[in-house]
């Protein structure tokens, strides 16, 4: 879960180049900071500290946030890089930001769109990472396995609690098999999802 949520931080990089946005990457070790963003560079000179990747020097139209930053012995100042931009592009920009730890930043579908911060071990929406509208993205939305009637998200795994009628849960507990011969539900309003 740890090396898909930098990974993400990578991708958000590469999305700056096209959107104007903030910068700043959570990891959880020194060796995951990127060495530099974007394709000018526009954040360089790293340090990890606390879980976050901190950077030395911003260009236009990025500038370092000084409410952010951490004093190096011997190296001065680094702070997470910061746009300059405010107004319209602020939900662009906040949409990049970096979430808590242990959270992922996955993308919203529905209302005016957006992102979010997700638990991904326990969101049954989005167990194990963000999901897609396609049906890509590297996690599952635990409401949509068909059969089943009762499912949480423990540890970023779906978890089946309770088949719906006609269906067998499976020992492996992650999917239901229809019954030969048996009427199946369809209602997914008779659903019970377990949110924790």
């Amino acid at each position: 879960m740890y090396t898909v949520r930098c990974f993400l931080g990578v991708v958000l990089s590469l999305l700056a180049l096209s959107l104007p946005a903030a910068a700043d990457y959570a990891c959880n070790a020194r060796h995951q900071c990127p060495d530099s963003v974007g394709t000018d560079s526009f954040c360089s000179g790293f340090l990890f500290s606390s879980g976050l990747c901190y950077y030395s020097k911003c260009h236009s139209p990025y500038e370092l946030n000084d409410a952010d930053c951490v004093n190096v012995p011997f190296e001065g100042k680094k702070c997470e890089c910061k746009s300059k931009l405010t107004g319209s592009n602020y939900k662009r920009k906040r949409d990049l930001e970096a979430c808590p730890l242990m959270q992922l930043r996955c993308p919203v579908y529905h209302g005016r769109g957006g992102s979010e911060c997700v638990d991904v071990a326990s969101d049954i929406e989005s167990c194990g990472g963000c999901v897609g509208l396609d049906g890509s993205g590297t996690g599952v939305d635990c409401t949509s396995i068909d059969g089943a009637e009762s499912v949480s998200c423990i540890d970023g795994t779906c978890v089946i609690d309770e088949c719906a009628r006609g269906y067998k849960l499976e020992r492996n507990r992650s999917t239901c098999t229809p019954i030969a011969g048996m009427r199946v539900q369809k209602n997914p309003l008779k659903r019970n999802f377990r949110m924790e």
